[in-house]
């Protein structure tokens, strides 16, 4: 066993170490350091992968296996000194972050959080996925049956196309279909600047009955949509990861710090794929897509996903 101790950081030119891997999956940070949580649950699941250094590319033009781009908050501010600062900081550039020389914060049930760049998986056809789970969200939360009507159309509560978490990801005003109001301050607003909103594709978002996998059928699929900032289909997961490991991501502290008011500790990840008119599919802890039931009374972290141009 490694029992926490680090491993060296190697160099490759034009290119950030992000950690070492076994499969697909971070076991290190960037410094070499190991969670140890992910070594045990690899060796208890009796795989026996290589260790790979793996690497971002400091460029869109050549991908290596992750990238950094756009930032989100996400690790914890635990030096007291910067706290204190932090109290008496502002807002100087209207962002909606605190400024401090240290760097920007975000701030949630009186804790902060350092705005840090995100670090995404590279898939084929540069399409991203965030290799962190980033914040906590649903599709739609409902008291009843939750069918909505709109525009004389009956909506199931798990259609993506009219959903809170498409909503907020892209920074759309859902009130006209029952959902909050997230324009101009969405996740594609708050994570990335022009220059990095120049790099994202508007992409088609297959929501067929393909893109659902096991227990598609055609009364619960929705129509495609345009977006720039999605959550991963059912398929879309299987075909990027071959096997369960190598779907767990871990989730940053600030997405922790938000779950605990709902009572998600970490895990599980939603998919944009329903598994009925009232379920929809998640990637659970352990790496396995499944179906959760009551769905619509749920709050799980979200895995972002994102096309480059």
């Amino acid at each position: 066993m490694y029992n926490g101790k680090t491993m060296p950081v190697p160099t490759k030119v034009n290119h950030t170490f992000v950690g070492y891997a076994f499969g697909n999956n971070l076991i290190t940070d960037e410094t070499g350091k190991f969670d140890m949580e992910k070594v045990e649950h690899l060796i208890k699941e009796g795989n026996t992968y290589s260790l790979i250094a793996k690497y971002a590319s400091n460029n869109t033009s050549t991908l290596a296996d992750y990238i950094y781009l756009g930032s989100y908050p996400q690790s914890r501010l635990i030096d007291g000194r910067i706290f204190k600062e932090v109290l008496k900081s502002t807002d100087t550039d209207g962002d909606g972050f605190i400024n401090h020389s240290s760097g920007e914060y975000a701030e949630f049930n009186g804790k902060y959080f350092k705005v840090e760049p995100i670090l995404w998986y590279v898939g084929k056809e540069k399409k991203l996925l965030s290799n962190q789970l980033l914040d906590v969200l649903t599709i739609y939360q409902y008291n009843d049956s939750g069918i909505r009507n709109v525009n004389g159309v009956n909506i199931q509560p798990t259609n993506y196309k009219y959903s809170e978490a498409r909503a907020f990801l892209n920074g759309y005003d859902g009130t006209s279909y029952n959902i909050s109001n997230y324009e101009n301050k969405g996740f594609y607003q708050t994570a990335f600047n022009d220059n990095e909103k120049a790099l994202i594709a508007q992409t088609l978002v297959d929501n067929s009955v393909e893109s659902i996998g096991l227990f598609g059928k055609p009364e619960i699929a929705c129509e495609d949509t345009q977006d720039y900032v999605y959550l991963p289909s059912c398929t879309e997961t299987q075909q990027m990861f071959g096997n369960n490991y190598d779907r767990i991501k871990s989730s940053t502290d600030y997405m922790l710090e938000i779950g605990n008011t709902y009572g998600i500790e970490r895990g599980d990840y939603l998919t944009r794929s329903p598994s009925s008119k009232e379920d929809i599919k998640v990637v659970s802890r352990s790496g396995s897509v499944g179906q959760i039931s009551d769905w619509g009374f749920g709050v799980f972290s979200l895995a972002v996903g994102i096309t480059l141009k």
